[in-house]
């Protein structure tokens, strides 16, 4: 769907209404970061480690030294949420309320592509409601208040979706790289992302297949190959950005999944085995619920 080519009057009203919410939601975000006053701990504490482990390599080697710590880091979870707060901490210093100012750099960028987003397909005042409903959600505003991956990837979530539909049916040679790029970007976030994004691919694919679009006549060489086959053009960026950190633990990565899921990982946390027919609890061992007991009998049995 073709972008609106000018905004309107109403639409300039609109977007000044969307930064001035957007302000109130930054001056919420930072006075909560001033109040809020508790250590982080479990994977917030994980990902902060790490990201004063990046700094110290950064500032202490040089790059090389910040490049080995990063392809050395988590070992089962991506690391750029841990690699953004670099620049916060080199202007602010070393604190977690300087990590956390990465969330209000998501709430920036969220807000201003799901407006985009909304105004493309519908309208700018469609584009305005999307960011209130959104950023006023429970589980919105809870996860910009972690330092976790969740917020930042549906944050690249959307500005996916936004150049998807930018792309014009992927016939736009350079937002088909762009998505590639954002594609390994979304990858180093949390290795979810393709399952966000891969339902509205699809139904593109399969819309251009049978209505076939002409390629844009692109100037640069990239773009047109981008253009002719944009499948390959998201595919190959997103594979060759992932791959700086994925290429050193894939391996880990599928063994840790298959320990969550069959494995002595998912019997510490209950769950291991289930779709195998290894049971979860013995019967003494449930709660004192009928329904519980009749679940636990069947797991049993299964």
């Amino acid at each position: 769907m073709t972008a609106p080519t000018s905004f309107s009057r109403s639409d300039r009203l609109l977007s000044t209404l969307l930064a001035v919410f957007t302000i109130v939601l930054l001056g919420v975000h930072v006075s909560y970061l001033i109040a809020d006053t508790r250590p982080p701990t479990y994977d917030d504490a994980w990902y902060l480690e790490n990201s004063l482990i990046f700094y110290h390599r950064l500032t202490d080697d040089g790059i090389r030294g910040f490049a080995r710590a990063y392809v050395s880091s988590f070992g089962t979870k991506a690391p750029l949420i841990s690699v953004l707060p670099l620049p916060f901490y080199l202007v602010f210093g070393t604190t977690y309320h300087a990590a956390l100012l990465v969330n209000a750099l998501f709430i920036v960028v969220t807000n201003i592509f799901l407006f985009l987003l909304g105004r493309r397909l519908f309208s700018a005042g469609v584009g305005v409601a999307a960011v209130l409903f959104y950023q006023t959600m429970p589980l919105a505003y809870g996860l910009s208040r972690a330092f976790m991956a969740d917020y930042g990837l549906a944050a690249l979530v959307i500005v996916w979706l936004y150049y998807l539909a930018a792309s014009e049916r992927l016939t736009n040679g350079r937002i088909n790289f762009l998505l590639g790029v954002l594609l390994g970007v979304g990858l180093l976030m949390k290795i979810l992302f393709p399952a966000f994004i891969a339902g509205p691919l699809l139904v593109v694919l399969l819309y251009t297949r049978r209505n076939k679009p002409a390629a844009r006549e692109e100037q640069f060489w990239l773009w047109r190959l981008s253009s002719r086959w944009p499948l390959m053009a998201i595919v190959i960026p997103g594979l060759a950005i992932a791959s700086t950190w994925y290429a050193f633990h894939i391996g880990t990565i599928l063994r840790y999944a298959w320990q969550g899921a069959y494995g002595e990982i998912g019997e510490q946390y209950g769950f291991g085995g289930w779709p195998i027919g290894r049971s979860w609890w013995s019967i003494e061992e449930c709660p004192s619920s009928t329904q519980w007991r009749w679940l636990c009998w069947a797991s049993q049995r299964s």
